[in-house]
């Protein structure tokens, strides 16, 4: 019943698809419910729960974490840059913080990080796998904490570090 109050209420939103997708874990929790058991249900709930990252985030959310993202990307890499000893400077075009420095052989280079170079998809697929690491793996709960948790700072110093090896690969070898 619930899936089909929300079904039915986003049919009428400017979001239908996010809407549609959130109702399918309670349409098929509650129809093992109905065809088995709570025991079965209890036994399913995670496989059940997994089923909310087919759900896309909002637009708005995906379009400011990516920005917030892509400004610390940038200067992060562009620090890394200037730590190997090259000569760099972060500028803003239409709003997306480039990288700019004069390559070796004097022509000018820019590297712009936007949204999808953000890591932010990295990060969004990381907390799937992640979730899905931590449940099967066996052991103690601040052990499945601990590898969700420090996936985050690693995943994302791991985007860095691609940005800054373009960036690198960019200045000795061109575009």
């Amino acid at each position: 019943l619930l899936a089909f109050i929300v079904y039915t209420y986003g049919s009428q939103t400017f979001m239908p698809l996010q809407y549609h997708l959130i109702t399918l874990p309670f349409f098929v929790a509650g129809l093992i419910l109905i065809v088995f058991n709570p025991r079965v249900l209890r036994e399913s709930l995670f496989s059940i729960a997994f089923l909310t990252f087919l759900t896309p985030l909002p637009s708005d959310f995906l379009n400011k974490a990516g920005a917030t993202l892509s400004v610390f990307a940038t200067e992060a890499g562009n620090s890394l840059v200037n730590i190997v000893g090259i000569s760099s400077w972060i500028s803003s075009e239409s709003g997306v913080p480039t990288i700019n420095l004069v390559r070796s052989d004097g022509l000018p280079m820019s590297f712009a990080v936007d949204i999808p170079c953000s890591g932010l998809y990295s990060l969004i697929s990381f907390i799937i796998f992640a979730a899905f690491v931590a449940y099967v793996v066996r052991g103690t709960i601040w052990k499945k904490v601990a590898i969700f948790g420090i996936g985050f700072p690693l995943i994302y110093l791991l985007n860095i570090l691609r940005i800054t090896s373009i960036i690198l690969i960019g200045y000795q070898w061109g575009a």
